[in-house]
């Protein structure tokens, strides 16, 4: 089944994300883009299932490959994953 809702992507620079809060986030297990000094968080099986492109979130990943799909957190700062 397809998903053509608009993915949502979601910004966050001041706290880290649990785990938990990222799954439920991306709707999935997670995979993490890295693009300059932003984590790019997404789900890890997105292509397989077919969810739409993110615009915003392939844009911050530049041209480094696969475009990125479906829902996305940028983490940036004291967000980021350690």
């Amino acid at each position: 089944m397809e998903n053509k809702s608009e993915p949502i992507t979601e910004y966050r620079s001041d706290k880290q994300p649990t785990l938990e809060e990222l799954q439920q986030f991306v709707g999935g297990d997670i995979v993490i883009a890295y693009a300059d000094d932003k984590q790019i968080v997404v789900n890890s099986e997105g292509l397989y299932l077919n969810l739409p492109i993110n615009e915003v979130a392939s844009e911050e990943y530049g041209s480094r490959g696969e475009p990125l799909v479906g829902n996305a957190m940028i983490l940036s700062g004291n967000a980021k994953l350690k």
